[in-house]
């Protein structure tokens, strides 16, 4: 994770980003065979693009860790 826990712009249009999370159902989660409800991503918050995929990343640092991955 980044030291100071900063979430860098959009790799795609420079817009500034946030934190968010998405809270499935527990038949949801169930029938998914996920061990959790709660799952979190970062959002772009003005072109959209997120990297919350098919359910998000287990934690908020995990979610952050990916976003601020970029290829040199």
């Amino acid at each position: 994770m980044s030291a100071d826990n900063t979430i860098l712009n959009c790799p795609f249009c420079g817009g500034e980003c946030s934190p968010g999370t998405v809270t499935y159902s527990a038949t949801t989660a169930r029938d998914n065979g996920w061990d959790r409800e709660v799952f979190h991503f970062i959002n772009c918050c003005n072109c959209g693009v997120s990297n919350a995929g098919l359910r998000g990343y287990d934690t908020p640092d995990e979610a952050l860790d990916h976003w601020n991955r970029r290829i040199a």
